[in-house]
């Protein structure tokens, strides 16, 4: 939440009914979370979607979380 803070996105927790590639680790005790940006509503059907602009913001979230969780200083 921290990385999309710091790029002026509020994130918020919440459970999800669909799956992926983290309830592989979570079956078997590994805790993890996922992360997806833009609406959930024209996501996963024809025509799907996100805006250029989600897309970058969202690329500035991951990066900003895998500098934060591997330490690195600015």
């Amino acid at each position: 939440a921290a990385a999309a803070r710091d790029v002026g996105v509020d994130a918020k927790y919440s459970a999800i009914l669909g799956t992926g590639e983290l309830q592989a680790f979570v079956s078997r005790g590994i805790p993890g979370v996922t992360y997806g940006g833009g609406h959930i509503g024209p996501l996963h059907k024809v025509d799907e979607c996100i805006e250029i602009d989600e897309l970058v913001r969202q690329a500035k979230i991951y990066a900003l979380a895998a500098v934060n969780i591997c330490g690195v200083q600015s």
